[in-house]
């Protein structure tokens, strides 16, 4: 029988143990750290994405960016930042960066 939290009538129904998932601690931390951080190259910041660049797929059908829509972005061997599908071509398109002060280098 159950115990009965109040002044109430218990009913006749069968309790369940109680019991609590954790979660592994690794997965705890990948949840705070983005997934999806786009790389760029800082000649490629200057110019529009070409379409068929897998980037610029990723964006669209994975992600689901619109004109818009912000991403994490970050340069090989820099800082991360922002950006931005400013403009959706049919063979470009046109994002916007805006860089996050950079890193401390790692300890020697």
């Amino acid at each position: 029988m159950a115990p009965s939290c109040c002044d109430c009538p218990t009913l006749d129904r069968p309790t369940f143990p109680r019991f609590t998932v954790s979660l592994p601690k690794p997965a705890i931390v990948a949840a705070l750290v983005p997934v999806n951080l786009i790389l760029f190259d800082a000649a490629e910041t200057a110019g529009p994405l070409r379409r068929d660049d897998p980037r610029a797929q990723h964006l669209i059908d994975v992600l689901r960016r619109r004109e818009g829509d912000t991403f994490d972005v970050g340069l090989v061997n820099g800082p991360r930042g922002q950006g931005t599908l400013v403009a959706l071509g049919p063979d470009t398109l046109t994002l916007a960066f805006v860089w996050h002060q950079t890193p401390a280098p790692p300890p020697p």
